[in-house]
């Protein structure tokens, strides 16, 4: 099966190996889902924050997030937004049940750049 199907009930036999003619002509649907793949980003770097890029892979659905924990997890974090901090976060995908998880180090540089003061009394003519 390769896609969403519908199948109808011809015959049935019982466990005790009795025929069972109640459910005949019933439908029976059984749902394709395919698994979504996601591609590794690598790991994150920013200074000061992250923008979480984009997830692509094949047969992502529309709702795939980063979250904190794994199996779609904790806090969620959609592509697009800014984080401020350091740590793993999973990108996770559910198709119909059908699940792909990627996790990947977010590394987040605080940023501090210590200003340079020149010292007091510094003057034009003063040799190095």
């Amino acid at each position: 099966i390769t896609d969403t199907t519908i199948f109808y009930i011809s015959s049935l036999t019982c466990p005790n190996g009795c025929s069972d003619f109640i459910g005949l002509g019933n439908q029976v649907v059984f749902v394709y889902n395919q698994a979504p793949v996601i591609d590794d980003p690598g790991d994150l770097e920013g200074c000061g924050s992250v923008v979480l890029p984009p997830i692509t892979g094949m047969n992502i659905p529309g709702d795939a997030a980063y979250y904190t924990q794994p199996n779609g997890g904790g806090t969620a974090y959609l592509p697009g937004q800014t984080v401020n901090f350091s740590g793993t976060l999973y990108l996770f995908a559910d198709n119909g049940g059908c699940v792909d998880e990627v996790s990947v180090m977010v590394n987040v540089d605080s940023g501090f750049d210590p200003a340079w003061t020149a010292p007091a009394g510094l003057c034009s003519n003063d040799g190095p």
